[in-house]
């Protein structure tokens, strides 16, 4: 295999690197490189390929005497490494090697989709009503789960928050949860004008129909339902990226022993207080890539395909 004859089947021009033939896992270090998604599919499937090509080559001279022909064997690997880069949907990158070395094995290109910006920006009640952002949070389907809610007025001005430790549970219980110690809550203050913001679509959507609810909190699910006739309020969705104060407050109900109640709001939320207060606007990319290369042979490919968010200072 590291003979010259062989060596120069291995689209060294066409790749710009030097490749180490000496072993079949040196090969591979080619694909170490910052390649595209796709394009790194790509090298290895030519290597998969070129290597069987080999095989296949030498078992016809050995055993059947034939001579192989070098343009319908690449011929046949290029049709080969074709089928395998078409298949996938992996994204392409926009670097003119990934084009070239895409287009030497007749892969059709598949650019990533344009990063979509959503500004985020956490909206005050109207007068007399109570707004409570409420989150969820589980360390995994076997381990400890929380919940929280904040309080705050139209002005913005915390009215007192909560976080409670549920045990070992899942994120759908702990965002059920929430709702239900938000109405509870809303009944013992006597606040009967309650907006709820949460950021689970599938708790609003237990408010509609609640078959969706685990049984182990059906009853009390049930009640909460009947406790919200008695007053006017309504729940919507909100993304996470305009939900870090009770997302930070579930964070702590991690930390705590059963249900606590603030008064004031700790200090590491009292932040993100203040820019909701302030109208600052968060971001919620989708779609988004981000690639940074650094040169042979540190590299960072970083392909991002939960959403992202900053705040704009």
């Amino acid at each position: 295999m590291g003979t010259p004859n062989m060596k120069k089947y291995w689209y060294q021009p066409l790749i710009h690197y030097s490749i180490n033939c000496n072993s079949i896992l040196s090969l591979f270090d080619v694909c170490e490189r910052g390649w595209s998604s796709k394009c790194k599919l790509t090298i290895i499937s030519a290597i998969i390929y070129i290597l069987n090509a080999i095989w296949s080559c030498k078992n016809s001279f050995r055993f059947k005497g034939e001579q192989p022909n070098m343009k319908s064997t690449i011929t046949q690997i290029i049709a080969n490494v074709s089928i395998a880069g078409n298949l996938t949907k992996l994204a392409t990158g926009s670097t003119i090697r990934d084009f070239t070395v895409l287009k030497a094995f007749k892969v059709n290109t598949h650019y990533p989709n344009a990063p979509k910006i959503t500004e985020v920006i956490w909206s005050p009640p109207i007068l007399h009503w109570i707004k409570c952002n409420t989150d969820g949070a589980a360390l995994g389907t076997t381990d400890q789960a929380a919940c929280a809610g904040i309080f705050r007025n139209r002005n913005g001005e915390s009215l007192g928050c909560f976080a409670a430790n549920l045990g070992i549970e899942n994120d759908f219980y702990a965002e059920l949860m929430g709702v239900i110690f938000v109405v509870e809550c809303a009944i013992k203050k006597r606040w009967t004008h309650l907006w709820i913001e949460s950021d689970s679509k599938l708790a609003n959507l237990a408010v509609k129909s609640s078959n969706i609810v685990p049984w182990q909190i059906k009853n009390r699910w049930l009640n909460c339902l009947h406790l919200m006739t008695g007053l006017t309020c309504m729940i919507t969705h909100m993304y996470s990226e305009g939900n870090h104060c009770a997302d930070k407050l579930a964070s702590i109900g991690l930390t705590v022993d059963g249900f606590t109640w603030w008064s004031s709001p700790p200090v590491n939320i009292r932040a993100d207080l203040v820019n909701n207060r302030l109208g600052l606007p968060y971001y919620k990319f989708s779609n988004f890539t981000l690639r940074a290369w650094f040169g042979p042979p540190s590299f960072l490919y970083l392909t991002f395909d939960f959403n992202i968010f900053w705040m704009r200072p």
